[in-house]
């Protein structure tokens, strides 16, 4: 159902494996669509309820990934930017929880 929330969030992470798939076909271009629409499916739903962490994870993953397929292919400005925004993005995690994330003693 659309408006499920999960169902989003496995979808974007279906998209992160096509692209990988795709990229190891010799296929980036199409790799790079499949990664900024999972940033597109996540963003929403990052806004929508900033509470969940979930999406919010999801999203920094995905914006992570971006950023070094975009560090690879030489634009590093954009690659910064989303390091950047992935980054934030798990500060605000660990600020709404804590124990985000997981500690490995």
């Amino acid at each position: 159902h659309p408006d499920n929330r999960e169902y989003a969030v496995h979808y974007a992470e279906g998209l992160t494996q096509l692209a990988s798939a795709l990229e190891a076909l010799d296929r980036p271009d199409e790799g790079f669509v499949c990664r900024r629409t999972a940033i597109r499916v996540c963003e929403p739903l990052v806004r929508s309820r900033p509470d969940r962490s979930g999406a919010r994870s999801a999203l920094a993953a995905f914006r992570s990934a971006l950023a070094n397929v975009l560090a690879r292919r030489g634009a590093n400005e954009e690659a910064v930017a989303l390091f950047a925004e992935a980054t934030n993005d798990l500060r605000e995690l660990i600020e709404l929880e804590p124990n985000f994330p997981p500690r490995y003693e």
